[in-house]
């Protein structure tokens, strides 16, 4: 349970931290209890795999935005046409629909873990085995 717990860290603002307790939790459990160790191991692959896509979304967004500025006139003082504020409230929205999805999914393992169930998060990479 501690090691899906963990993950929330990343919320109070611990840079990697998301990353660091899953993985912790792991290296400590993973010759003593297998039940443990799996769900650590299943953790910590869901939070580099969430890392991974908001790099991604990051990325994506940097050079949207970028390729905006560069067709924009120069010296431009209009405000933004509304279809590009609306991308960036679609995009706001979605953001906040996967933080939310994400800690919903993070306290299912949780509660799976407290039950002595099995959890698989629903789509993760399995960068650790």
């Amino acid at each position: 349970m501690a090691a899906h717990l963990s993950a929330l860290v990343a919320i109070v603002g611990i840079p990697f931290g998301h990353v660091i307790g899953p993985l912790v939790v792991y290296l400590i459990q993973r010759d003593k209890s297998p039940f443990a160790a799996a769900h650590a191991r299943d953790s910590l692959n869901f939070q580099i795999t969430l890392s991974l896509a908001a790099v991604l979304l990051f990325i994506l967004v940097f050079a949207g935005w970028a390729a905006l500025l560069v067709q924009l006139p120069e010296g431009a003082q209009s405000p933004l046409p509304f279809w590009i504020f609306g991308g960036w409230m679609v995009v706001a929205c979605v953001a906040l629909a996967a933080a939310i999805g994400a800690i919903a999914l993070i306290v299912a393992g949780a509660v799976a873990a407290s039950k002595d169930q099995p959890y698989r998060y629903p789509f993760a990479i399995s960068f650790v085995h």
